[in-house]
């Protein structure tokens, strides 16, 4: 267990279901190499893996005082589910979510420290082709590092993730480069948030690292969010 067991009283609103983003996430299996994989478990053991991960996740949103017990211990094992190209996407579709529901709910900062060395980790090595960047995303796909740090970058404090960028920004530079069109986005989903949350302060260091066309589309995408809040509010 990772904390204490709820009360009775609130222990029925607990076991209620959470029905919230439960069954996709609007990626396809072809997010993953656009080939169905064949089962590798049983279907008991996926349903059974999947209430977990579910429940889990509803701890996380109901309970995030209590989840921050079991933060250090969960987040790295969903991360790395998450990524996993061997396991049934349904898995780590769910992995995704109860990290997001942790940096939403819980402690974003947290869940960002956590997750930074292994966005470091999975840079490819120096000298590696193309084709093998591709072939290491489809095993261990740099997408779901991405999008929790965009996750943690709409929620944590500025001052953390502004001592996150020197860890940051190198592998989501080479991440928004990668072959894969999945991780390519979810790479510029990130520094969009980024951008966000930091301001034009963050640009001479998004020039560091990426070339002009893709600093270029990272502030289009910003700005396209703006025009599109203003007008909401305008109308």
């Amino acid at each position: 267990a990772c904390a204490s067991a709820p009360a009775d009283a609130g222990r029925d609103a607990f076991l209620e279901g959470d029905e919230s983003d439960d069954s996709d996430d609007g990626r396809s299996p072809g997010d993953r190499g656009g080939l169905r994989r064949a089962p590798t478990m049983s279907l008991d053991d996926l349903a059974a893996r999947h209430e977990s991960l579910g429940a889990l996740r509803t701890l996380a949103r109901r309970r995030p005082r209590d989840f921050r017990f079991c933060l250090d211990a969960a987040v790295p094992r969903l991360l790395a589910l998450s990524r996993d190209g061997r396991v049934p996407l349904e898995l780590a579709w769910a992995a995704e979510r109860v990290l997001d529901a942790a940096a939403a709910r819980g402690d974003a900062a947290r869940v960002l420290a956590l997750a930074l060395p292994d966005l470091a980790d999975a840079a490819p090595p120096a000298g590696a082709t193309p084709r093998d960047v591709a072939r290491l995303d489809l095993q261990r796909s740099r997408a779901p590092l991405c999008r929790v740090l965009a996750a943690c970058a709409r929620r944590a404090p500025a001052a953390a993730l502004r001592g996150a960028l020197p860890s940051a920004l190198p592998p989501l530079s080479s991440a928004a480069g990668a072959p894969a069109a999945d991780v390519r986005k979810a790479a510029v989903d990130a520094l969009v948030e980024l951008y966000v949350a930091l301001g034009d302060a963050l640009v001479p260091k998004l020039k560091l690292h990426l070339r002009d066309d893709q600093v270029k589309l990272v502030g289009m995408f910003v700005h396209k969010r703006a025009a599109t809040k203003a007008a909401a509010a305008a109308a």
